[in-house]
This record gives structure tokens, C-alpha cells and sequence, in this order.
């Protein structure tokens, strides 16, 4: 059997926060999600990563102020939310249109956004498309989405066109797999676990219990988290350095918390983040470095909740005057 109530119980909820699952209608089906806390106070969006699910801030946010309302979603493809459509077009404006479809249903007219790794790269692109929305923003280990030179955009446009027949190429001839619920967990640490340090089992157990569903008739799962989701690294916009200079410096209006993990050096220092780390500088972002690896956040919140409450509990900018931003 898995193990769902001892993952559920690893960090004891605050009594005040009560934890209750949504359901929000798209055209092509629902996004699936669960809030914590109470719906009069303000809203803060969080958003995972990808072949993530909303679990991931399940051992954050018990350690977060209680007189915030989070709302944590499944993006397409992702958890209990319905899959994205045979036949679409990968983009990652699915994603940053997933967040107004969640605004738009929750009438969240204004709003915090705290987003892990492509979660907090969706959020900050949201944030320069809809800066009247977002009140605040908060990057967990990611500086936003990777800028591209003119010279790569034509194959990159026409990859994305054809990922979709590759993806139903491969769904005619392919039956879904039946797995152990062992076998699940450890691929999904192996997987983790190849981006820097160990990704920890109590943390595994979290995100898989919404990404499998039970065979019926056998102690065996499906793992559920679409095809779609290989070709994450096309979930992209496909924009120039000064294309992002610009969205940022001219509509990003709100403060800024970004939280680098000591871990993920490899990614942060590539030519490309440093130019875009140096653009939030600039801008003057509020940036710290975590102990620990790409999911710092779920492996040891400790280590990241004293950073994020400080932030939420700040003044916004219309209170205090805006700064570089």
C-alpha cells in the first residue's frame, strides 16, 4: 500500500491552516490544486516545477505566516489536473495562461506569487504580461526563463511544431506501464537525485502520491504525468536578452525575493543566467543564497521558510515608494 498518510504527516499542520482541494474548469478539463489557510486573507499563488505537482510546498508552508491564503495548483499535464490535449502545441504560454485562467475563476485581482524553478520562471513571465495582477514575487532557485540569440530562434519555432506528432507517434504504439509503488519512488529520487545532491524520500513520497493512480485489481500503479512533460525544455518563450531586459525593467513593478540554492551553481553560472541574474541586480531584486540543492524547499524548508516569511510580511510598494523596479 502506499504510504500516503505518513507523507501527509511528516510536518504537523498549524491548527489554524486548513487544507481543502479545488477544482477549477478549463475547455479541456479541470486544474487541480488544494489551498491552505483562510479565503479573506491574501491570496499567494504557488506554483511548482515541472513533473512537480502542487505537494511540493506541502513542507513549506506549514512553516509560513498563517494570515496568508495559499493556493497551490497543478499545472496542465501535472498532478490531479486534467492532461493538455492531444494535438496542442507545446508552449509555455499554456502555463502562464493556466495562472490567468486560476485568477480569473478565484477573482484574485491582486496577488502573490511564489514559484519553484519553471513554476517561478512561468510566474515572473506572468508578472511582466499582467504586472497590475502581482503584488509581490518570489523565485525559488531560478532566475526566469533562458534568453535565446537571433540566429536560434527559426529551429526552436519549428521544433515546437513538431513535437506534437512525435508525442502522438509515441501514444498510438504505447500501452501505460504498470509499476510497484517501490520501483515509482525510487525512479523518481534517481531522477531528482541526477540534478545535484540526494532528493529525499519523505520528499518523493509527497510529490508522487499525486502523480500515480492504482491498477485496478493489482498492487500495482500508473504513473500519470503526460508525455508532454519530455519535452518540458521547449515549455518556453523564445525571446532575445534585450527582449527580457525590457519586459522586466519596463513592467515588473513589484518586489522581488529570489532564493539561489549553493547546489546549483552548475546552472546559475552559465553565461546565459549570469546575464539574466545581473538584469535582476540591476533592478534591484533581493537575493539570497540557501544551503542545499535545486529542492531546498521541500528537502529542508527550514532553511527556506525564515527568508520567505520575512518577505511576505514586508510592505509592498505601494506602501513604501517604489525602488529601481
Amino acid at each position: 500500500a502506499v504510504p500516503i498518510s505518513s507523507a501527509r504527516t511528516l510536518y504537523s499542520l498549524k491548527q489554524s491552516m486548513n487544507v481543502s482541494e479545488i477544482k477549477i474548469p478549463v475547455p479541456w478539463g479541470h486544474i487541480a490544486g488544494k489551498t491552505w489557510g483562510k479565503g479573506s486573507n491574501p491570496p499567494v499563488l504557488c506554483l511548482h516545477g515541472i513533473l512537480d505537482n502542487c505537494n511540493t510546498f506541502d513542507r513549506l508552508i506549514p512553516l509560513l505566516p498563517t494570515c496568508f491564503f495559499y493556493i497551490c495548483i497543478d499545472f496542465p499535464s501535472h498532478g490531479l489536473s486534467s492532461h493538455i490535449p492531444p494535438g496542442f502545441m507545446d508552449s509555455g504560454m499554456v502555463f502562464v495562461s493556466s495562472i490567468e485562467r486560476v485568477a480569473q475563476h478565484l477573482r484574485l485581482d491582486r496577488f502573490i506569487i511564489m514559484g519553484h524553478s519553471f513554476g517561478g520562471r512561468t510566474g515572473v513571465f506572468y508578472t511582466s504580461l499582467f504586472p497590475e495582477k502581482v503584488e509581490k514575487l518570489i523565485m525559488l532557485d531560478t532566475w526566469g526563463f533562458k534568453y535565446y540569440a537571433h540566429h536560434e530562434t527559426q529551429s526552436l519555432f519549428r521544433n515546437n511544431v513538431l513535437i506534437p506528432f512525435k508525442i502522438e507517434a509515441v501514444a498510438a504504439k504505447k500501452t501505460q506501464p504498470k509499476y510497484s509503488y517501490e520501483t515509482l519512488l525510487q525512479r523518481v529520487i534517481a531522477g531528482r537525485s541526477q540534478q545535484d545532491s540526494s532528493f529525499k524520500r519523505e520528499a518523493a513520497e509527497i510529490i508522487l502520491a499525486r502523480h500515480i493512480r492504482k491498477v485496478p485489481g493489482e498492487d500495482k500503479y500508473y504513473y500519470t504525468p503526460d508525455q508532454h512533460l519530455k519535452h518540458y525544455e521547449h515549455f518556453k518563450p523564445i525571446l532575445t536578452l534585450e527582449q527580457y531586459k525590457h519586459l522586466y525593467s519596463r513592467y515588473v513593478r513589484c518586489k522581488v525575493l529570489v532564493l539561489e540554492s549553493t547546489e546549483s551553481d552548475h546552472k546559475h553560472n552559465s553565461p546565459n543566467m549570469r546575464d539574466i541574474r545581473a538584469v535582476w541586480k540591476q533592478l534591484g531584486a533581493e537575493i539570497h543564497r540557501v544551503e542545499g540543492n535545486h529542492d531546498v524547499h521541500i528537502n529542508e524548508p527550514e532553511r527556506v521558510a525564515p527568508l520567505v516569511e520575512k518577505f511576505l510580511l514586508e510592505p509592498s510598494f505601494e506602501n513604501v515608494g517604489r525602488s529601481k523596479l
